[in-house]
């Protein structure tokens, strides 16, 4: 008896999609197929299903050809996290104007390509060069060199990480200028291979610059589009300069998200700004103070794969449902099993589609929010109706015989 309840239930959970409550076709707008082998698929969404789904894909429905619904996964966010590990910091304290700090990581440092100072003060700018050694004695080999700053405003930008190739170094050296103390230190391990950055191919970039700014707008060509850091780069040799990012879906009304610093000094890494937008249009304005505008100046929208994974167990090919706001994310065990993404195959995305059996949601505002051009109309009668009969009074008072 027990064997066979034991086996029951893990027939139970060897296929619990099959037994998934199918959608309601009606509700979602947009369809499109999806050709895969069977087995495990894997596919990118492209800048058409961004536009026309909610963030992170909330409202995707997948269909087999049976008509069920497949469950579906993105990658854990949780796998390209990586925790600050707190380091002994000693000696810290300034050399030639600058913050000075060595960083004792232990002798198991193990590779690490990343370090953040704890740095107590408010609105600076400079930079920190990174040197290694294995011995505090030794000869210490220079690493990187990476800007620093704190800018106060809304939204306030700070960035206090260096990054540098990466290492098994056991000493640090850190020499910060701009800043007076380091009172602390966290290294991040490296990660070791990961997916690399997507870069968002753009439809079209404009530049204009006038004597104090340079105004870089980035045409992603599709809303909705996700874009997690912009990395400004130029063939000007030396520069330190400000820069803020605004965003917008319309190309009309942007909003503020980031601000930092773009630059290039000597033997500096490349860094990005933090952004996770999700819109069609950036705006990059970049202030060159009593410089001349940066030269060959080039932007890149980067952002961390969001690659979509198709349970095994079904019969392909697929449809894929979208565009319906009103439903949420959908819940599936898949999304808490371990999969080998390298065993996916690769699925392809066909030609989107409006839904043949959408139909449009009813309308439940008020006849005010439904026709605010009749409402406007009518305030517009009623207060020259007042007006003329304001004027009809004045005539009357002032057209009367007077006394005498």
């Amino acid at each position: 008896m027990r064997k066979w309840a034991a086996a029951a239930l893990a027939a139970a959970f060897a296929a619990p999609a099959a037994f998934a409550q199918s959608p309601d076709e009606s509700g979602f707008r947009y369809v499109r197929p999806l050709q895969a082998p069977p087995g495990l698929a894997a596919f990118e969404p492209d800048g058409i299903l961004f536009a026309h789904t909610e963030r992170e894909l909330a409202d995707l429905r997948i269909l087999d050809s049976a008509g069920r619904q497949v469950p579906w996964r993105l990658p854990p966010l949780e796998a390209s996290t990586r925790p600050p590990l707190p380091v002994l910091v000693l000696n810290s304290g300034t050399q030639e104007g600058a913050a000075v700090a060595l960083l004792d990581l232990g002798p198991n440092a193990g590779i690490h390509d990343q370090v953040t100072l704890d740095i107590p003060e408010r609105d600076f700018v400079g930079n920190v060069e990174v040197s290694g050694s294995d011995s505090r004695k030794g000869r210490f080999t220079r690493l990187s060199t990476t800007g620093i700053y704190d800018i106060s405003g809304a939204p306030p930008a700070r960035s206090t990480t260096a990054v540098y190739p990466p290492s098994d170094f056991r000493y640090l050296s850190l020499r910060a200028t701009g800043v007076r103390e380091i009172a602390g230190a966290s290294v991040i391990a490296s990660r070791g291979p990961q997916p690399e950055l997507l870069e968002r191919e753009p439809r079209d970039v404009s530049v204009r610059s006038n004597t104090r700014l340079t105004i870089m707008t980035v045409d992603l060509g599709f809303r909705n589009m996700p874009v997690d850091e912009i990395r400004v780069l130029s063939s000007t040799k030396l520069y330190y300069r400000p820069v803020q990012v605004e965003a917008s879906n319309t190309g009309e009304r942007y909003v503020l998200y980031a601000q930092g610093r773009v630059f290039r000094f000597d033997e500096s890494v490349e860094a990005t700004i933090p952004l996770e937008g999700r819109h069609r249009y950036l705006r990059l304005t970049i202030e060159n103070g009593d410089d001349a505008p940066l030269e060959g100046l080039s932007v890149e929208a980067l952002a961390r794969p969001r690659t979509v994974f198709v349970s095994e167990g079904f019969v392909p090919p697929y449809q894929l449902l979208y565009g319906n706001p009103r439903v949420g994310a959908p819940e599936y065990d898949f999304a808490q099993a371990e999969i080998d993404p390298d065993t996916a195959a690769a699925a392809t995305l066909g030609r989107e589609a409006l839904n043949p059996a959408w139909e449009a949601p009813e309308d439940t505002r008020s006849f005010t929010a439904r026709h605010p051009q009749v409402i406007k109309a009518s305030l517009a009668l009623a207060a020259a109706v007042l007006l003329f009969g304001a004027f009809l009074a004045l005539r009357r008072r002032t057209g009367s015989p007077s006394g005498g």
